[in-house]
């Protein structure tokens, strides 16, 4: 008894050791860890002296842009400037001349070498076929990405209330929130959270299809499903009529779809 007893308190004390020990290095050493690293990578420069900065740009899509690139990147790091080169103070005067740079890494493991990678804003979609949205909600010029096809990213109309140099918070999330498949099946048009306006890509039946649907409902593939079967089954019976009708489908009601014609002339486009 005497030994089960000992036993017991061994595997205790062992257990106790052990989620001690786990806790040391998930809460204690590895943020450490991390808090030197990020520090050791801001006054790397400084304590290696490193004698060459060795770059590269990355999602990039403008020659133009690219030029302007390494040549401020050039100047900025020239050898007699190494030594008191400061990479945040590089870093946010970078930013400040290249709205569209997303991040910047950097690497000190060669001796005497930083190597340094510069990245770009990839695009996501058009906004109103003015703008590309690209990172952080930002909108950018379409001579930016004059190397991108522009032609293949989807365009979305959003009310002139939602813009600025960005789009809002709110709009930027649902946008990233969206399926693939509702990209592919229609046109958007973002007129208020309440009335956003999905039409179909298919242009070449008798009957239009176009959704109305507000920023949470625009979330539910059952009920757009539910909608398209009800445009199959109209299209169906209009197919032997002269006259294109284009019918506009009210989801915003709880379990309930309205359907109704379509005012074609006096509809959104932002």
């Amino acid at each position: 008894m005497k030994k089960i007893k000992k036993k017991t308190k061994r595997i205790i004390a062992i257990c106790v050791l052990l989620s001690t020990t786990f806790s040391l290095i998930f809460f204690v050493i590895i943020p450490v860890s991390k808090k030197f690293l990020f520090i050791t990578n801001r006054v790397a420069l400084n304590v290696l002296s490193p004698q060459k900065i060795e770059f590269d740009v990355d999602a990039v899509y403008s020659d133009k842009l690219k030029e302007n690139l390494v040549d401020f990147v050039s100047n900025q790091t020239q050898e007699n400037k190494l030594l008191s080169f400061d990479p945040d103070r590089f870093y946010s005067v970078l930013k400040e001349n290249f709205k569209i740079i997303k991040e910047v890494e950097w690497d000190f493991t060669q001796p005497h070498i930083a190597k340094l990678k510069i990245v770009g804003a990839k695009p996501f979609c058009k906004i109103n076929n003015k703008f590309v949205l690209g990172n952080k909600r930002r909108l950018f010029d379409f001579g930016l990405f004059e190397d991108f096809e522009l032609h293949n990213l989807k365009n979305v109309y959003i009310s002139h209330e939602f813009l600025d140099q960005k789009i809002t918070q709110p709009v930027y999330v649902l946008l990233k929130k969206l399926s693939d498949n509702l990209w592919v099946k229609f046109d958007i048009d973002y007129l208020k959270d309440s009335n956003i306006e999905l039409h179909s890509q298919v242009k070449n039946k008798k009957v239009g299809c176009s959704l109305i649907v507000d920023d949470k409902n625009i979330l539910n593939e059952d009920k757009i499903d539910w909608a398209e079967k009800i445009w199959e089954n109209l299209e169906k019976k209009m197919s032997r009529r002269f006259s294109t009708k284009e019918y506009l489908h009210d989801l915003r009601f709880k379990n309930k779809i309205f359907v109704r014609l379509a005012d074609i002339k006096n509809r959104g486009r932002g």
